[in-house]
């Protein structure tokens, strides 16, 4: 029996699935695990079949609140590795659990692989300053692909991300398996910083997890919308507009300016700037992501709907009707290759 590679979902929630005091139509506060922030595993088995007991390496893709109780009832084991994709405390609160059970229980002799990029790991070490002496860090360079050491059979590329002013160092993470398929995880994500030759790069992948908090646009809240058009018309929204006249390219990478020169770092950014002219070009929607990247499979996580409600009068609405409603609005806006789900706490796909 042949070796098979599976993502599995170890949370799907936005900050704060569930308002202390509230509710959502989304997210069940009656499960646990339907309350775990956005986290992923890549996980390699031995067999075909998913097993817990026939895992041969965990690659965890974030770990913020509860993802670490879902990893102790879903197979107890410590990842080989954590790749970061931005250092704010819902991606990040785990980390602390997993470094110190890495550490303990090796009799302190064994330190966890932590990559990410710069920003984002001194955001970590400023968040939990203790934490150095137990992660053994290593960087990712935008658009500098990478094999994690001591995982075989996959390669990693970080691709710097806007999400806003203080999520300085995000990144979406592509995935490559040694049968050249590609998994990304765009992490929290107003819209992509990717220079054109970068998108031919990621077309066409397998897999896609993307940050979808929003149906309808509000940019200012610093994450992307499935659609960019408001619920009363189908023109670009005036919400998106009014943002793409305020925010320039330079304002778009200010949050991943660093200090000391890198010749690959600065190269990838200027490249960027010389391949747009506006904000505008850039996709700020779901949809207009997909018809960049034509990916086989896009799952839609991270859905709050607050900003819905709040600003386009559109009601928050549960699993079964993100999904109906993004299949269908996507036949109208013409994306006919890409089929969209709406996964679950612990659902698990093969690659």
């Amino acid at each position: 029996m042949g070796a098979s590679t599976f993502v599995r979902v170890n949370g799907r929630g936005n900050a704060w699935p569930v308002f202390l005091g509230g509710s959502s139509s989304f997210y069940d506060a009656s499960s646990s695990i339907d309350l775990s922030n956005a986290s992923f595993s890549i996980i390699h088995c031995r067999s075909n079949k998913f097993k817990l007991d026939e895992i041969e390496s965990e690659i965890l893709i974030d770990a913020g609140h509860h993802a670490i109780p879902f990893l102790i009832q879903h197979g107890n084991r410590i990842p080989e590795a954590v790749v970061l994709t931005h250092g704010h405390l819902d991606h990040t609160l785990g980390l602390d659990w997993v470094a110190q059970s890495k550490y303990y229980l090796s009799n302190k002799t064994q330190l966890l692989k932590v990559y990410a990029s710069l920003l984002v790991w001194k955001f970590v070490k400023q968040s939990y300053p203790h934490l150095e002496k137990i992660i053994d860090f290593r960087e990712l360079l935008p658009g500098k692909q990478i094999t994690l050491d001591g995982i075989a059979g996959i390669q990693l590329t970080a691709y710097p991300v806007y999400h806003g002013e203080h999520a300085k160092g995000a990144s979406m993470l592509c995935f490559t398996t040694n049968q050249d398929k590609q998994i990304l995880f765009t992490g929290d994500m107003l819209c992509p910083i990717l220079p054109k030759k970068e998108i031919e790069k990621i077309k066409g992948a397998e897999l896609v997890f993307i940050d979808s908090n929003n149906r309808y646009p509000y940019p200012l809240s610093n994450h992307g919308s499935v659609v960019p058009f408001s619920p009363a018309n189908k023109t670009i929204s005036s919400q998106l507009s009014d943002w793409f006249e305020k925010a320039s390219l330079n304002y778009l990478i200010a949050p991943h300016a660093r200090s000391s020169y890198n010749s690959i770092y600065h190269a990838y950014f200027e490249e960027f700037l010389d391949d747009y002219n506006a904000v505008s070009e850039l996709p700020h929607s779901i949809f207009d992501f997909a018809k960049l990247t034509l990916p086989q499979k896009l799952n839609l996580i991270h859905y709050g709907g607050m900003e819905d409600l709040k600003y386009h009068s559109a009601s928050v609405i549960n699993s079964e009707q993100l999904q109906e409603w993004t299949a269908k609005c996507a036949q109208d806006y013409d994306i006919k290759t890409t089929q969209f789900n709406v996964p679950g706490t612990g659902d698990v796909f093969e690659v």
